[in-house]
């Protein structure tokens, strides 16, 4: 028989089960980092016997796509994927030039590309452009020199080969949202956990501010130094390499108090005399100590003479 995994709730799918109970009927956006991680949080809720009514999963990704949608299609423009934009980059160091290389004398090679695409990415989401990239701000004013024209042609490639990445796909879809709030219309929903909200990049962060604020809502989620139950903390696993500076163990609760039998006055007890207890005699069933005529005790009988 296979073993059945319950899911623990906690802050994330409490917020989200309450998210969901208050808007029961309108549709609901679900921002998660993947598909699979939104579904298991959609089942956590349902389980804890909370209606995910119209709740749909979104990956940042894919609700920037859904709003550049329109635009890309009015503009014959095609999304490629990090293996396409590889690719393509490839191709385009082995033909770019510059004057003082400093990343290009290295061997081309699947390595190479991986680090530079990354770093593309990750200026281009930043909202940053070739004209942003100052040399006298880099370590070595010849690696920023070059990593400006390769970005200069990066992006030109891109144009010339009507194909966008990730950060265009948000900058279409922030001008899409800018110029036609209505893409939300009447009660569209869109939720976001904290932890994610605080990782959003410049791009992404500035389409999640676009969308109006009646709209969106940013979820609770559990902070390991803000502990919600003390008996179930798990954030206490923290200090497992430090015990030294962990924080002292709470106060220990009071023992519960059982109650007490009334107190009967000294003089009371000393009306009559104690009572002498007396045991009787148990005839053993069978053997060398058993006894004729004396009938047969089912069990330990205790008598107490009578109070003279």
């Amino acid at each position: 028989m296979a073993a059945v995994f319950e899911l623990a709730p906690n802050r994330l799918t409490e917020s989200l089960g309450e998210f969901c109970a208050r808007y029961l009927l309108e549709e609901k956006w679900v921002v998660a980092p993947t598909y699979r991680i939104g579904y298991q949080w959609l089942e956590t809720v349902t389980r804890g016997g909370r209606p995910v009514v119209n709740a749909r999963v979104k990956t940042f990704p894919a609700l920037a796509m859904e709003l550049a949608l329109p635009a890309m299609r009015q503009s014959g423009l095609t999304y490629a994927e990090r293996t396409e934009l590889g690719l393509l980059l490839e191709k385009l160091l082995g033909g770019l030039r510059v004057k003082r290389p400093y990343l290009l004398r290295l061997p081309p090679g699947p390595g190479l590309v991986s680090s530079l695409l990354r770093s593309l990415e990750d200026l281009r989401l930043a909202g940053l452009g070739p004209r942003d990239l100052h040399p006298k701000g880099f370590e070595v004013e010849v690696k920023g020199e070059e990593l400006a024209s390769i970005l200069a042609a990066y992006e030109k490639a891109l144009a010339s080969w009507k194909i966008v990445d990730y950060a265009g796909v948000l900058r279409l879809a922030l001008q899409a949202v800018s110029k036609n709030p209505s893409l939300f219309p009447g009660r569209v929903l869109v939720a976001l956990p904290a932890d994610m909200e605080s990782r959003l990049r410049r791009l992404e962060r500035e389409l999640w501010e676009s969308i109006p604020g009646a709209n969106r809502m940013v979820l609770e989620v559990d902070v390991p130094h803000q502990p919600r139950h003390q008996e179930s903390d798990a954030s206490l696993l923290r200090w497992v390499r430090l015990p030294s500076e962990a924080p002292p163990p709470p106060e220990p609760a009071p023992p519960p108090t059982s109650p007490q039998a009334p107190a009967v006055p000294i003089e009371t007890l000393r009306e009559g005399p104690i009572a002498e207890p007396r045991v009787a005699f148990i005839a053993p069933l069978s053997g060398p100590f058993a006894r004729e005529g004396t009938s047969l005790r089912a069990g330990v009988e205790m008598a107490f003479d009578d109070l003279r």
